[in-house]
């Protein structure tokens, strides 16, 4: 109403949160806060056990867009098969990377790490919910660093405490900050973050250094890059 031109930084943290989400799935499938913990304590012995590979597991990727892709070449790295859903299909990438696109639900049987990287709308609401995980392996790890409503967290805490799933990764909650009293927080098979894995030091600057770009742009006349209302911008020239 005010003419006033708003862009956003796409994309500038893409790198951060796929980086963040492979150490989720490290910590996750090692249990490298607990072992943390435990040798701070003096424990050592018992702890010394074989943890799951990742070399040769498959990975499922909900949402292959900017960071989902950003993951897969990741775990490409790593020698993991990748799975993806997404309902918009980019085979050309899939081609390179070695993606093969699925169904959600055999994208979920299938994969012994299941990441989510997809916006919050309506249908993405509670999408890794009961009905999902029922379908999961129950030796699957969760991560999700997209949006907490994404996963039903009660559904999940009941999960990992029933043994229906082995470990999980969070990053993002329904409520932030969240309620310490959710069953979530007393299970060890669970790494929890606060809603960091956009915030690397590269993606802090990358976004800042994007917005004084488009605030130069505007100022000299030209059309910055993101612009999320356009009309604007047009009935200023």
């Amino acid at each position: 109403a005010r003419g006033v031109i708003v862009t956003s930084a796409v994309g500038q943290n893409a790198d951060s949160v796929a980086e963040h989400t492979i150490g989720l799935m490290l910590s996750a499938a090692r249990g490298i806060p607990k072992l943390d913990r435990k040798v701070r304590k003096g424990e050592w012995t018992d702890l010394r056990r074989p943890a799951p590979a990742m070399r040769g597991r498959t990975l499922g990727i909900v949402g292959l867009g900017n960071v989902g892709k950003r993951v897969a070449r990741r775990a490409a790295a790593f020698g993991m098969e990748i799975l993806a859903h997404d309902i918009v299909r980019d085979e050309r990438f899939a081609a390179e990377v070695g993606v093969y696109f699925h169904s959600l639900e055999e994208v979920a049987e299938r994969a012994d790490f299941l990441t989510c990287h997809v916006p919050l709308l309506p249908e993405t609401r509670g999408l890794i919910g009961r009905a999902l995980i029922d379908r999961m392996k129950p030796t699957a790890i969760l991560i999700n660093t997209s949006r907490g409503p994404v996963v039903n967290l009660d559904d999940l805490a009941e999960a990992l405490g029933s043994g229906a799933l082995r470990a999980a990764g969070l990053d993002v909650f329904p409520d932030e900050p969240p309620d310490a009293s959710h069953p979530i927080f007393s299970l060890e098979n669970v790494v929890l973050t606060p809603h960091l894995a956009g915030l690397g030091e590269d993606a802090c600057a990358d976004s800042l250094r994007h917005a004084v770009g488009c605030i130069l742009d505007v100022l000299a006349g030209r059309s910055p890059p993101d612009v999320a209302n356009p009309e604007v911008f047009e009935n200023n020239r």
